[in-house]
């Protein structure tokens, strides 16, 4: 009969077997799988292989980077890590052997690639297997396309390159199997079914256009410009690119001739207005052998009068009310003046203002030189009641209107005097 100690341990045993068949154990690697398994490339064209592990339970897991990787032929194709297969400078056939060693159970699994390497330059075409194709990618002096070279890639698979211009440079041209797809700074391949190839040209960044700022330059007779002709203008270099810069007022050149005569020129810091007339101040910038120009166009105008009766100098003589003026440049100082003890209402008006309606407005005026017309519009009244005096100045780019149109007198009313800048 079995003594208790043996009893003892048969039952432990059987226990801690019943136990252990409680939980699965983890699935185990029964294989490798690499992809692609037949290779044809290009001398010196990569291509990145993939390792798939296969489990006891149907699932795959990637093991590329934990692979080691041998060829039968180093000439054709060089030792290489982590799957990316570069083909080497001489053609021919070489076998990559793929070891993968299991961790749970340190079991040795291994699968194989088959890679031939051929030159161009000996056959016509490159025959890539069928599931990959070719994309050469070249780039110009000037810039670069990243990536660059040959490169296999898998079928139905994208490709996106990257066109970047050194400094100085931009981007002329990108073409697409031999077609221009523009001056595009990248371009995706899709769905790739062909071999194919793209190119960037680059071209120096030249100098395009210069702009001016302000363009024109409006003078009256006698006005001097101070501190240079130019000092407060600006230049803007444009180039082919469609980047700008400012360019310093030394590196101007320009030619005055069209405006000599209209300009007084003896004193270069103090630039006179001497006569009416417009003429051009060519501006122009070189850089790169390449030369700019822009124009200022430059006009010498005058405010003059150009409508006057005669009869504010017949009021004045006769101690009725009355205007006088001082013209400065394109302003006018007006005095108005009211010698009488009644209230009169001079009016002027500023480069054709609108006027408004008021009470006066549909008065028929009964006597003086604006017989029978209506008192009209008001624009900018100065009411002066009693002996007195008022003064105004006034600006204008085109024409300024001033009379005296109501007040105690219809006779002494004043029909518009008319001032044009011409």
């Amino acid at each position: 009969m079995l003594n208790k100690k043996v009893l003892t341990l048969i039952f432990v045993v059987a226990f801690l077997t019943l136990l252990i068949g409680c939980y699965p154990s983890d699935p185990e690697v029964i294989g490798i799988k690499v992809s692609p398994d037949t290779v044809t490339l290009s001398l010196g064209a990569t291509i990145q292989l993939e390792v798939d592990a296969v489990y006891d339970d149907g699932n795959h897991g990637d093991v590329t980077s934990d692979c080691i990787y041998v060829s039968n032929n180093t000439k054709v194709v060089p030792l290489f890590d982590d799957g990316n297969l570069v083909a080497g400078q001489i053609p021919g056939k070489a076998t990559i052997t793929v070891t993968y060693t299991s961790n749970s159970k340190n079991k040795v699994f291994t699968d194989t690639v088959e890679v031939t390497v051929e030159d161009p330059d000996i056959i016509e075409e490159v025959v890539t297997p069928v599931r990959c194709y070719t994309i050469t990618a070249t780039a110009s002096l000037g810039g670069s396309i990243s990536p660059s070279g040959k490169l296999v890639v898998l079928k139905g698979s994208d490709k996106t390159f990257t066109i970047t211009p050194d400094t100085d440079y931009q981007i002329a041209d990108v073409l697409v199997d031999g077609v221009s797809v523009g001056a595009v700074t990248a371009y995706n391949f899709t769905n790739v079914i062909a071999n194919h190839t793209i190119s960037a040209t680059f071209k120096v960044v030249e100098l395009d256009h210069i702009v001016v700022v302000p363009d024109e330059m409006i003078l009256c007779v006698g006005q001097t410009v101070t501190e240079g002709l130019l000092a407060t203008y600006s230049i803007t270099a444009y180039y082919s690119d469609g980047s700008t810069k400012d360019i310093d007022f030394d590196y101007w050149i320009t030619d005055l001739t069209d405006v000599d005569g209209i300009l007084d020129f003896s004193d270069p810091d103090n630039v006179i207005a001497v006569e009416e007339g417009t003429g051009d101040i060519i501006i122009s910038y070189t850089e790169g052998g390449i030369t700019a120009i822009d124009i200022v166009t430059v006009t010498v105008k005058e405010l003059i009068v150009v409508q006057d009766s005669g009869q504010n100098v017949i009021n004045e003589g006769l101690d009725r009310p009355y205007i006088n003026w001082e013209i400065d440049c394109f302003c006018i100082e007006f005095t108005f003046v009211n010698p009488t003890p009644h209230a009169f209402v001079f009016d002027y008006r500023v480069d054709g203002e609108a006027g408004e309606m008021h009470e006066y407005s549909n008065l028929v005026i009964t006597g003086g030189e604006l017989l029978g017309e209506y008192i009209g519009l008001r624009y900018n009244w100065v009411v002066i009641v009693g002996v007195g005096t008022k003064t105004v100045t006034v600006c204008a780019e085109k024409e300024v209107w001033v009379g005296l149109r109501v007040g105690a007198e219809n006779d002494w009313f004043l029909d518009w005097i008319k001032f044009e800048v011409k």
